[in-house]
């Protein structure tokens, strides 16, 4: 059985911070070398980013963020 026209318009991803189901296509991603991470916000974002530095986990050369 396949889905409808709607089913398959609309795709989702996961927050990487709140775990919210949103909209792959309204989504803030972040590039990694060998991973995309999804945001449901800036504000998420920001949370990710800030938890990054505190690990030491950041990027030198700074995210490749982008919204869909």
């Amino acid at each position: 059985m396949g889905g409808t026209k709607k089913e398959e318009q609309c795709s989702l991803c996961e927050c990487e911070t709140c775990c919210k189901f949103i909209p792959e296509s309204i989504a803030l991603t972040f590039e990694g070398a060998d991973y995309i991470k999804h945001f449901c916000s800036i504000t998420c974002y920001e949370k990710w980013q800030l938890h990054r530095k505190t690990k030491g986990t950041a990027n030198k050369d700074g995210p490749n963020m982008k919204q869909k």
